[in-house]
């Protein structure tokens, strides 16, 4: 027999009333963004649906300008870094060159999402953008195995 299927909970997570906005999640884009590690938090998130077929996230991929620049692509970026500010949970996705330098108003844009209690998550070497934000400083992270032995800056 096999046994019947339940509702997962999770603690401290709790579903956001019809009647409330939705919680919104920013996703950084910048030069040298890699591609697989935004695309794949935009549609996991951007594909979640309530019992009535309604987007649970407001996902968003926010930057500095219009467009950026990854290895491959030129990417337009819908949403402007004012959209991290109101976000209650911002994704990092990695970089292509741990060397490359971000912008200071994406630091600046971490910093003040970290100040005020927003989730931050990196995906690989994001990792490293968030040592430059500054928001690694005395702690232990983990990043893409090819990068754990490499110096942040």
């Amino acid at each position: 027999m096999v046994p019947e299927a339940r509702m997962t909970i999770f603690a401290g997570i709790k579903p956001t009333p019809a009647r409330c906005s939705k919680h919104r999640v920013a996703i950084l884009a910048y030069d040298g963004v890699v591609l697989g590690d935004l695309a794949m938090p935009l549609e996991i998130l951007g594909r979640v649906r309530d019992a009535k077929g309604h987007p649970v996230y407001d996902v968003r991929v926010c930057g500095v300008s219009e467009e950026v620049q990854s290895e491959h692509l030129h990417l337009r970026v819908p949403w402007r870094l004012t959209s991290v500010a109101r976000a209650g949970t911002i994704i990092v996705p990695g970089i292509d060159r741990l060397e490359r330098m971000i912008l200071p108003a994406i630091s600046r844009a971490l910093r003040s999402a970290s100040h005020r209690g927003a989730r931050i998550a990196s995906i690989c070497t994001g990792a490293f953008v968030l040592a430059q934000a500054g928001l690694l400083n005395g702690l232990r992270a983990t990043t893409h195995w090819r990068a754990a032995g490499e110096p942040c800056q």
